[in-house]
């Protein structure tokens, strides 16, 4: 998907921290805080772990790959996922972050939701058609609640970046006191 089109519908952003720390220090601090493991959306367990760890991923020398852990009864449904970079600019860290909320398998959603409706459309017109327009009625219910089913996660995922943008600085300022 075009990241532009993401950027302007706010589901992918970007930022730049500069710390006073060195690169290698917080390589170290961060990877204290970032549990090893796949970003990947479905971890069925993972909110069962006994980890105290905030975040998933990968933590390199040249850059990172996070997300937030998952947690039993957390009601923020954090999509988003943060890949970052390091460059050290003498006494400064300037970190480099994308944020992105949508990911790929709701690709997959959206196109169910499309296939879906469009089917359930055209047979509401054509039995509205056999009933002089009887069932004409329940198109606007059914835009209604065409919009709902694809406008919550949206917003759910715009949510998560903001979020996560906003937890990344705390998290970030944290690390180096």
């Amino acid at each position: 998907m075009d990241n532009s089109f993401l950027r302007r519908i706010k589901l992918v952003d970007s930022t730049t921290f500069d710390l006073p720390i060195q690169k290698s220090e917080f390589v170290h601090k961060l990877r204290e805080q970032v549990e090893p493991g796949g970003t990947g959306m479905f971890a069925p367990f993972e909110a069962f772990s006994s980890s105290e760890k905030e975040f998933k991923g990968q933590v390199e020398y040249n850059g990172f790959e996070i997300r937030r852990r998952k947690r039993l009864f957390d009601a923020k449904l954090n999509f988003a996922l943060v890949r970052g970079t390091y460059i050290q600019k003498g006494d400064k860290l300037e970190i480099k972050a994308d944020i992105h909320g949508f990911r790929g398998i709701m690709i997959a959603f959206y196109v169910f939701l499309v296939i879906f409706y469009t089917i359930f459309i055209t047979a509401s017109s054509v039995a509205a058609s056999e009933n002089d327009g009887v069932g004409l009625v329940f198109f606007p219910i059914i835009l209604i609640h065409g919009a709902f089913m694809g406008g919550i996660p949206y917003l759910f995922m715009r949510r998560s970046v903001k979020n996560m943008k906003r937890d990344l600085e705390k998290e970030f300022y944290f690390l180096i006191r």
